[in-house]
């Protein structure tokens, strides 16, 4: 496992605090979250859920290219909501 994220994190979002109009740990965020549905994708194939896996994979692409384009988009977040939204519904069925 990689903690020198998880250390990064933290300071990122003290910095975020400080200053919550700046960019660059926003985008910074915006990665992280993205690269955890990658991650929850990645366990979830491992385990037999094919289906939520690829929509977790989805939801991870765009977090990401949100984070890499530097634009969030009110399309953009609610793709993610349709797509997270949907891969619940499948693991609690």
């Amino acid at each position: 496992m990689e903690y020198r994220y998880v250390k990064r994190a933290v300071s990122e979002i003290r910095k975020f605090a400080e200053n919550p109009n700046s960019l660059e740990p926003t985008c910074f965020l915006l990665n992280e979250l993205g690269r955890a549905r990658t991650e929850f994708s990645n366990y979830l194939n491992n385990n037999g859920m094919a289906e939520p896996a690829l929509l977790y994979k989805q939801s991870g692409e765009i977090f990401s290219g949100i984070a890499f384009d530097m634009s969030v988009t009110t399309e953009k977040l609610n793709m993610i909501i349709d797509k997270e939204s949907e891969a619940v519904k499948l693991l609690i069925k």
